[in-house]
C-alpha cells in the first residue's frame, strides 16, 4: 500500500452529478466505497451551476449509501465562500409572488407564466416542480434583456444580462447573503473576456477565461491537501490537470469510460472527439484507467504500449443478503438510458419476431430518456403491447434482473457495461450484441450468456426463441454466471487500485528517447497458402535512456480489422521481430497510401512511433 495512504485524499472531477446519472457517475460512487477504509477522504467535485445542488448531494449520499468520508464539493461554493450556497430548507412558492402581479399560465408549458402590459411581454417565470420560482426573464421590445436565477427559498443566486442581439453580455453571481462574488464579462459574440472574483476580505482576482477559473480551484485543492490524487472523470476537464495554469504538480488519473471510436463504434472508425484529446495525451497523465482488456488492445495498437495504462473495471458490490425470488424464465429485461445509442428499437423488433414462436415471452424495459415515446409507438405498430412493456426509471435494477430469465444488451457501444455485471450477479444470463466494449470481457458465449453478431436482429430473435423454448439451456447458463462477477468484487478491484496508487507514488518520469540512428533489414520472407512470415532486425542508437526500451511493430490497415502488434526481442544490441500476416491482408497493406508498418519505442509512459518503409518495399519486391 502507498505510504501514508490513510492521510491522503482523492478528488473526483466531473462536471455534474445526480441520483440517476449514468454509468460514469455511478462508477465514482462505487469506487469511493472500494477504498473507503484506505484513504482519509474522497471528494466528488462538480463544476456546473445548480441552485439546489446541496440538497441533491444529500439525497445522493443517502440513496447511494455512500461512506461517511465521501464529500461533495462545487466550484461555485468554493468561490462564494458560502457552504450553504446551494442549500435551502424552505420553499417560497409562485403563489406568493403571483399576488403582486397578474401572471397568466403559458399555453405551451404549464410550468411557465407570463406577465404582459398592453399585449407586450415584460416577464416570464419558470417554476420548479415544487412550484418555487426557478428563473425570471425580463423583456423589452420582445427581446430578453435579463434573467434572474433563484434558489427554492427565493434567494437570488445569479443574474444574466443580454445585449441587443440576444447574446450573453454579463453574468453576476451572488452568495446567500446577497454579496456578489463572481462577475463574468462577454464580448458581442458572447465570448468570455474575463472573470472577476470578489473575495470576502475585499481582494479581487481576475481570470482570463472559465478554464483558468477551474484551474485555480483545482490548484487550491491540490495545495490544501497532502499529495492528493485527482481522478478526471469528464474528459472536458483533462486540460485543467495536465495543463493547469497554476501548477504542474498534480497527480492525475484519467478514466476512459466510453467507447473510443465514433460512427459505428468499431475498431478502425474515427476517434470520438470526446476521448481523442485524452488518447493523444496519454503520457501527460500520471495514470490512465481502461475498463477492459479489449480497449487496451485497441489503444496500444494505435497509440503504443505505456506502463501508465491500467485495466481496472468497475467494482461490483454484491448484496449477499438479498432475498431469493423466483425467476420468470419467459421474461426478458432491459435496464438502460432511453437514447438512440442504446438501440433498444432493435431489441423490440427482435422480440416482436420471437413472440410469433414463443407467444408467452415477455420483455420489460426500464429507464428514462427522449426515446421512450418512439419505443411505445414501435411496440404498438408491431402489435406486441401484451408482450413488451416500457417502464420508467427503477431504483431496484438488481431486483428486476433477478426476477427475469435473461437480459438484453443492444448498445451501439459502451465503455464497460455495468448492467451486464448486475444481471450476472443474480444468475440472470445476458444476451448481447458483439459491440465494443464489455460483452467479450464479461460474457463467455454459451457459458454465462450469449453473444450475437452486432446489429443482427434475426440472430437476436433466434437466440431469444431458443432460450425461452429450452429452459434447460437457460438454467445451465444461469449456473455459470458467478465466476466473472467475482473478478470485479470489491476486494479484487481494491487490490488493482492500490497498485495504481503505488505506481503514482513511486513513479519517476523519464524523458522520451531520442533516436540518433535507426537501421532495418529483412532477413527472410516465407509465404505459405495461408500466411506471410517475415523475420527482421532493427538496430537503434538511443539517448535519454539507460535501459533497453521495449520496441514494437504496429501493422496498420485502413480496414476495420483487429489490430496487429508484435514485440521485439532484444539480443546483442538489436531487436529481432517475427511478423506473421494473414495472406488476405497483403493486398490491403500494399494498396495503403500510408506506411502500414510502424516502429513503436516505449520509455515508461512515453511512446514514439517511426515509419518503417523498407518492410513494405521488401514485400513488394518479393511478390514481383
Amino acid at each position: 500500500m502507498s505510504a501514508n495512504l490513510k492521510q491522503r485524499e482523492i478528488f473526483f472531477l466531473n462536471d455534474s452529478v445526480s441520483v440517476d446519472s449514468g454509468g460514469r457517475v455511478q462508477s465514482m460512487f462505487l469506487r469511493s466505497k472500494t477504498w473507503e477504509k484506505d484513504v482519509l477522504a474522497t471528494h466528488i467535485c462538480t463544476f456546473n451551476f445548480r441552485p439546489q445542488y446541496r440538497n441533491i448531494f444529500n439525497d445522493i449520499h443517502k440513496i447511494k449509501k455512500l461512506p461517511d468520508n465521501v464529500f461533495f464539493m462545487n466550484i461555485y461554493e468554493f468561490f462564494s465562500e458560502d457552504k450553504t450556497l446551494f442549500y435551502s430548507d424552505s420553499v417560497v412558492t409562485f403563489d406568493e409572488y403571483e399576488r403582486k402581479m397578474n401572471f397568466v399560465q403559458s399555453t405551451k408549458n404549464e410550468q411557465v407564466f407570463e406577465y404582459k402590459e398592453n399585449n407586450k411581454l415584460l416577464q416570464r417565470i419558470k417554476l420548479n416542480t415544487n412550484q418555487s420560482i426557478s428563473m425570471i426573464d425580463y423583456f423589452e421590445d420582445k427581446k430578453r434583456i435579463k434573467r434572474e436565477i433563484f434558489r427554492s427559498d427565493g434567494i437570488l443566486l445569479r443574474t444574466n444580462y443580454f445585449n441587443s442581439e440576444g447574446f450573453l453580455a454579463q453574468s453576476d453571481f451572488f452568495a446567500s447573503d446577497g454579496r456578489k462574488y463572481l462577475a463574468s464579462k462577454y464580448n458581442e459574440e458572447a465570448q468570455m473576456t474575463y472573470i472577476l472574483h470578489f473575495q470576502k476580505n475585499g481582494n479581487v482576482n481576475q481570470f482570463d477565461n472559465e478554464k483558468q477559473l477551474k484551474d485555480y480551484w483545482i490548484f487550491q485543492l491540490n495545495e490544501m491537501s497532502n499529495r492528493p490524487y485527482f481522478f478526471v472523470e469528464d474528459h472536458r476537464l483533462d486540460s485543467c490537470v495536465i495543463e493547469n495554469s497554476f501548477t504542474n504538480k498534480i497527480m492525475s488519473v484519467a478514466t476512459i469510460h466510453g467507447n473510443i471510436y465514433g460512427k459505428d463504434g468499431s475498431y478502425g472508425s474515427p476517434l470520438r472527439a470526446y476521448t481523442k484529446g485524452t488518447l493523444e495525451n496519454l503520457d501527460k497523465f500520471g495514470a490512465v484507467i481502461l475498463l477492459t482488456d479489449e480497449m487496451k488492445k485497441h489503444i496500444t495498437s494505435q497509440f503504443g504500449e505505456r506502463d501508465n495504462l491500467f485495466v481496472i473495471g468497475h467494482p461490483f458490490l454484491v448484496n449477499k443478503t438479498r432475498p431469493t425470488v423466483s425467476k420468470n424464465l419467459n421474461r426478458g429485461v432491459i435496464i438502460s438510458k432511453f437514447n438512440k445509442g442504446k438501440r433498444i428499437h432493435l431489441a423490440i423488433e427482435a422480440f416482436a419476431n420471437a413472440v410469433k414462436e414463443v407467444p408467452d415471452a415477455q420483455l420489460d424495459i426500464f429507464g428514462q430518456g427522449d426515446e421512450k415515446q418512439s419505443y411505445e409507438l414501435l411496440i404498438k405498430k408491431l402489435g406486441v403491447e401484451k408482450n413488451i412493456h416500457v417502464h420508467g426509471y427503477t431504483q431496484d435494477a438488481i431486483g428486476e434482473f433477478q426476477r427475469s430469465g435473461f437480459s438484453l444488451m443492444t448498445s451501439k457501444a459502451e465503455g464497460f457495461g455495468i448492467s451486464i455485471l448486475e444481471s450476472l450477479s443474480v444468475n440472470t444470463p445476458v444476451v448481447a450484441f458483439d459491440y465494443n466494449y464489455g460483452p467479450k470481457d464479461l460474457i463467455e458465449d454459451g457459458l454465462n450468456g450469449r453473444i450475437v453478431p452486432n446489429g443482427d436482429i434475426s440472430a437476436l430473435s433466434r437466440t431469444i426463441v431458443e432460450l425461452v423454448k429450452k429452459t434447460d439451456s437457460l438454467n445451465k447458463l444461469s449456473k455459470n454466471t458467478g465466476k466473472v462477477v467475482e473478478q470485479y468484487s470489491k476486494d479484487k478491484i481494491r487490490e488493482k487500485l492500490l497498485c495504481l496508487f503505488d505506481y503514482l507514488d513511486d513513479y519517476q518520469d523519464e524523458l522520451p528517447v531520442v533516436v540518433q540512428s535507426l537501421s532495418q533489414s529483412v532477413h527472410s520472407i516465407i509465404k505459405s497458402d495461408t500466411e506471410f512470415k517475415l523475420n527482421l532486425e532493427i538496430q537503434i542508437k538511443l539517448t535519454n535512456t539507460k535501459n533497453n526500451p521495449a520496441c514494437y511493430i504496429h501493422v496498420i490497415t485502413p480496414e476495420k480489422m483487429e489490430p496487429l502488434l508484435y514485440k521485439g526481442v532484444h539480443v546483442d544490441g538489436k531487436y529481432l521481430f517475427e511478423i506473421t500476416l494473414p495472406l488476405e491482408m497483403l493486398p490491403i497493406i500494399l494498396k495503403s497510401p500510408l506506411d502500414p508498418f510502424l516502429l513503436g519505442i516505449q520509455n515508461k509512459k512515453h511512446y514514439q512511433m517511426f515509419d518503417l518503409p523498407i518492410i513494405k518495399e521488401k514485400i513488394q519486391s518479393f511478390l514481383m
